[in-house]
């Protein structure tokens, strides 16, 4: 659902294939419920690769900052160092507050019991990705397309054309078709070139060719 959020956010249809999509994993527990799944989630949203990401790696960057609306009639006086020591939390300390709903900061006069709704928590990524957060879990998607991307993605828009049209004229699942395409859209033309064998194999169509449909 994450991944299907940041694709309407993009304006990515999710017939577009895409080439990765990236998950922050925590400790060996979590990457090996995270590979017990990738196969369905990249079924799903239609992604080539899932990359498990630790936080050394540097692609996902948090920053947390005081929600002074909610802080401020628990911390009173504390405020000013309630702030800096939730600027100051660490990543871990961040997955922590986002996964068990608490963590407990060490001030100079006590400590501090904070919840999510105390800390506004924002995540960077590097340049082409786009991050969507729920709930403790941090996805970020590769939306830029590559040639063969784009191909791919109007292959699989044709395909999705070709079947509609196949349902209008009653055809059955194992009929046979021909399939002639106009010449007129370049990026369907490479798509053909690229991916008409699985074009045919979908549509059952014995020919595919481009041309002129006058």
């Amino acid at each position: 659902s994450l991944v299907l959020s940041v694709r309407k956010r993009t304006k990515m249809r999710v017939r577009q294939p895409l080439a990765k999509m990236l998950v922050p994993v925590l400790n060996e527990e979590r990457r090996a419920e995270l590979a017990a799944i990738t196969p369905l989630v990249l079924a799903e949203v239609n992604i080539k690769v899932l990359v498990p990401v630790t936080a050394e790696s540097g692609v996902f960057t948090k920053k947390a900052k005081a929600n002074f609306k909610t802080l401020g009639p628990k911390a009173g006086a504390s405020m000013k160092a309630v702030a800096a020591g939730i600027a100051a939390l660490s990543p871990e300390a961040l997955n922590a507050l986002e996964t068990s709903g608490s963590w407990t900061l060490q001030l100079p006069d006590g400590s501090f019991e904070l919840t999510p709704e105390d800390v506004e928590i924002s995540t960077e990524v590097q340049a082409g990705l786009e991050v969507a957060s729920e709930r403790g879990l941090t996805v970020a998607v590769d939306t830029v397309l590559t040639p063969e991307l784009e191909a791919e993605g109007w292959a699989r828009e044709t395909v999705n054309r070709i079947q509609n049209l196949r349902k209008d004229l009653g055809l059955e699942v194992q009929d046979k078709i021909n399939l002639l395409v106009s010449d007129g859209n370049p990026l369907v033309n490479a798509s053909i070139a690229l991916f008409g064998g699985y074009i045919q194999e979908e549509t059952q169509a014995i020919s595919l060719s481009v041309g002129n449909l006058e």
